[in-house]
């Protein structure tokens, strides 16, 4: 079955399920939830391990990314200027 998956999708269905639980990461950290919190409810058992994962396949640690979203929200310049 592996190695059908693998034909069909071009990647091994361990990789797959990794690029999906980076991808649900971008979505759970553009809330206030820590990195460490969304790690481990993605099924990762260390922080560090997601974080380097995280950053070799969006190019940017959650760290980082989780700030930019929240810079580029619109929310946040009605939190810093009030309108």
């Amino acid at each position: 079955m592996q190695r059908h998956f693998r034909d069909v999708f071009g990647l091994k269905l361990q990789e797959w399920l990794n690029h999906l639980r980076l991808d649900d990461a971008k979505h759970l950290l553009n809330g206030d939830r820590m990195v460490k919190e969304v790690a481990f409810s993605l099924g990762f058992k260390k922080s560090n391990h997601f974080s380097r994962e995280f950053k070799k396949a969006h190019g940017l640690s959650p760290e980082v990314f989780a700030k930019t979203q929240y810079l580029c929200n619109p929310q946040f310049e009605f939190e810093i200027f009030g309108h």
